[in-house]
Parts: C-alpha cells; sequence; structure tokens
C-alpha cells in the first residue's frame, strides 16, 4: 500500500491591518483555501503587531528592526517565528528569518513613491533571502527584480472574492438611505499618488457635462485628497470606508468602474467589478492590461484618456464585453492560488530539508 505524502507544514505571518486592503483580502483568502487542501500543507498563521499598536497580535518591535541588518532581522525571527516547517512572510516589513522561507510582495511600491509608507532599511537583503518570492503578476515580479534584484520569483494570481460570484445589487431604499443618484461611476480604493485621483478629477467635469444625471461614488479609507480634488466637483459623493458586503452592491450596480491607477501590482477592483459585469475603464499601466485583457477600456492615465473612456462606456462601448469580461474573471480562483502557493511550499521544503 502507497502511502499519501506528508503534508508540508506551513506558517502563514502577517502583519495585523486596521482596514481590509488587497493585501489582506490576498492574506484571508488563501488561509481559507489552505485550509481545505488539509492532505497537501498543513498550515496555520501567526499575526504580528508592533509594540505600540492597539491591534490584536505577538509583538514585534518593527520600528527598530526596520533599521536592523539583517543579521538582527534573522535574530528576532528565530526567537519569534516557529522553528518547524517553512515560513511564509506576507509583508516584506516583517524579518527575514534563516528559512525555508516564501515571501509574498504584492508591488514595490514604497521604494518607488515617497507617500507610500516606509519599508525597512534593509528591503533588498531581506527580499534576497527568501526562498521563494510569489508576486501576483509578471509585472510585479519584473518590478520586484528590477528594484529588490531578486530572480527567484513566482507569479500566481490572486482570486476573485467569493463574495462577487453571487452578487446583489443594491436597493432602490439603500440608494435613497446613502443619498446616491441614480447612475454612478465607482472609484474604490486608496488616494496616494500612483493612485491618480487628480487626473480623474480632472476628467470629470467633461464626463459630467455629457451625462448630467451620472455621479461619482468613492469608497477607499479617508484621505485628504478626495476632499482636495473632489470637494468641489458636481455629483460627486464621497463614502470613504464601507463594509465589504456593501461594496459588492455598489460595485454590481455601477455604470462602470474606473481605475485610473499609473501603478499596480495586481488591481483586484478591475477584477471584481469585470466579474459583476460592470464596464471597466482602467489605465493601460501597470498589471491592469494584465489583468484586464480586452475585457476592459485601457486608456491612457491622463484626464483626457480617463474622460473619453468613462463616456464611451457610459454610452455602452462595453456592453458587447461583458459576458467575456465576467468568465475571464470568474476563472482566477483562490482555490487554484493556494494550489500554486502548495506547490511553492512543497519546493522550498525539498531543497531546505
Amino acid at each position: 500500500m502507497t502511502r499519501s505524502p506528508v503534508p508540508v507544514p506551513v506558517t502563514l505571518l502577517r502583519l495585523a491591518a486596521l482596514e481590509q486592503t488587497g493585501q489582506q483580502v490576498y492574506e484571508d483568502n488563501l488561509a481559507r483555501e489552505l485550509g481545505v487542501l488539509s492532505e497537501q500543507v498543513s498550515s496555520e498563521i501567526t499575526t504580528f503587531a508592533s509594540m505600540r499598536s492597539s491591534l490584536p497580535g505577538r509583538r514585534l518591535p518593527l520600528s527598530l528592526l526596520k533599521t536592523a541588518p539583517l543579521w538582527l532581522q534573522r535574530a528576532a525571527a528565530t526567537v519569534a517565528y516557529p522553528k518547524t516547517g517553512v515560513l511564509h512572510r506576507m509583508d516584506l516589513r516583517l524579518p527575514a528569518s534563516r528559512g525555508p522561507e516564501v515571501l509574498t510582495i504584492h508591488d514595490v511600491a514604497p521604494l518607488v513613491f515617497d507617500d507610500e509608507g516606509e519599508m525597512p532599511r534593509h528591503a533588498v537583503a531581506s527580499a534576497q533571502a527568501a526562498d521563494r518570492v510569489i508576486c501576483p503578476s509578471a509585472f510585479a515580479a519584473t518590478e520586484v527584480t528590477r528594484v529588490l534584484g531578486v530572480t527567484r520569483t513566482t507569479v500566481i494570481s490572486n482570486g476573485l472574492d467569493p463574495m462577487f460570484r453571487n452578487p446583489v445589487r443594491l436597493s432602490e431604499d439603500g440608494r435613497r438611505r446613502m443619498a446616491l443618484p441614480t447612475r454612478w461611476v465607482l472609484h474604490t480604493g486608496g488616494a496616494s499618488q500612483r493612485k491618480n485621483l487628480s487626473a480623474l478629477a480632472a476628467s470629470w467635469p467633461h464626463v459630467r457635462q455629457r451625462f448630467p444625471d451620472v455621479g461619482l461614488v468613492m469608497c477607499g479609507p479617508p484621505h485628504a485628497s478626495r476632499a482636495k480634488f473632489f470637494g468641489d466637483l458636481p455629483g460627486v459623493v464621497i463614502l470613504g470606508h464601507v463594509e465589504r458586503s456593501l461594496l459588492v452592491s455598489l460595485v454590481t450596480s455601477a455604470s462602470a468602474v474606473v481605475v485610473p491607477s499609473t501603478y499596480e501590482g495586481f488591481g483586484l477592483p478591475a477584477l471584481e467589478a469585470m466579474a459583476t459585469g460592470t464596464p471597466v475603464v482602467a489605465s493601460a499601466c501597470g498589471a491592469l492590461p494584465e489583468v484586464c485583457g480586452d475585457n476592459a477600456l485601457l486608456v491612457e492615465p491622463t484626464a483626457e484618456g480617463l474622460g473619453r473612456g468613462l463616456i464611451e462606456a457610459l454610452h455602452g462601448a462595453l456592453d458587447d464585453r461583458v459576458v467575456a469580461a465576467r468568465l475571464s474573471a470568474r476563472k482566477r480562483t483562490w482555490q487554484a492560488c493556494a494550489s500554486a502557493h502548495v506547490e511553492v511550499y512543497a519546493e522550498a521544503w525539498r531543497e531546505r530539508v
């Protein structure tokens, strides 16, 4: 009788977060799907937080480790991390271990833009210490090689949040309670420099002139840029952070979703909108062409390009691509993502054991 292989022991290492971003969506869904693959991988998750954080999690002196050399990071990791199995470091801000170790890097925006937060001083050495680096797109992998000098990258696409597979439209009562227009373009996500909100704001008066009944609804963590760029524009509703279930309904009910970013390691808002059949207008930048393919209007990330794309989308230019877009988006599953991760874990485990 042939014995089944022993499951690869893996510990997922993550940082506590106050709000759910695309990174937390990845971490939550990956952890869930790895639990289903118990015959192949034995996984558990450990969450860390800074010493002064009010969030739950094991404490790490992250501010001190930010400037620590690699040897000191590894010493701290030896104390804090499990001693056996593969360690999957899901954030470059966590200290590097002595391995076997897998690291996920979604993008290197903090090393390219000055308003994206800080990375550890020795981020290059920390990234190169990993046995494998997982990236969500070929664009992200290219950037990781260019900026960090990492060559052992593996591209594994993010999946589609199950909530977007059976979406429910926003009710008429819900729309009225939120004081939303009858039709809207939706933007969801951050407001840092690379999100390109200034170009979207400059495009909006032209869109509004052609479609005075259409509003612009904006969701995302509070940020001064939204008030700065959109505060005086007509038809703009700034909702701030919304619950995930409400976001699904807003995406599903929108007349279009706009992703004006100039730099994305993946682009979950575009994928999620396509899955609901909502037309997508996205910048032809970063990983967005890779994620969207021919199923979105890819435009130059300028006010003119975004405005022209939104006007075309609202005129129905994407109507014949809705079915193809939905099918394309729904092929990206977290099950497939998790299975691909297991293969990477097994490679790292074999090489080190």
